[in-house]
């Protein structure tokens, strides 16, 4: 997590998300990890999405409010809660898109703003693996 490549910044306009093609190596113990800075911007929503192509493979996100507070994340169904460096975050298998809700503001009406990560890795892993994430803050 603390060697993250780091990504452009985007801001909560889905719109403005990017996607980010790698390749887990071989031995099933190769993690990459991304971050990213999230603005939340008037008249948009911040809904953190994230969908990856590779069979197999575990992606997990994580959240820091920008302000350096905690935030809340709610995980959906299907995926599982975890925390990394007192981050916490929602981990899942599979290729469907997850949205994961954080929220940095008390009572929703301030400032959402997070630098988020993202980690792959695919547990039990023989080989090497690519894929793609797509992802939106």
């Amino acid at each position: 997590m603390a060697t993250a490549h780091t990504l452009s910044g985007i801001d909560d306009c889905d719109s403005s998300g990017t996607n980010v093609s790698g390749m887990l190596g071989q031995g099933g113990n190769d993690v990459d990890w991304y971050k990213y800075a999230g603005d939340d911007t008037f008249g948009c929503s911040v809904d953190p999405t994230r969908q990856l192509s590779g069979p197999g493979l575990r992606i997990c996100k994580y959240a820091q409010c920008a302000d350096g507070s905690t935030p809340d994340v709610t995980c959906p169904s299907g995926t599982t809660t975890d925390n990394q460096g007192g981050k916490p975050g929602c981990c899942w298998v599979g290729t469907s898109p997850e949205t994961v809700s954080i929220g940095c503001s008390s009572g929703g009406l301030g400032d959402d703003s997070a630098t988020i990560w993202i980690r792959v890795d695919h547990p039990g892993g023989v080989g090497c693996e690519p894929y793609s994430v797509a992802y939106h803050f």
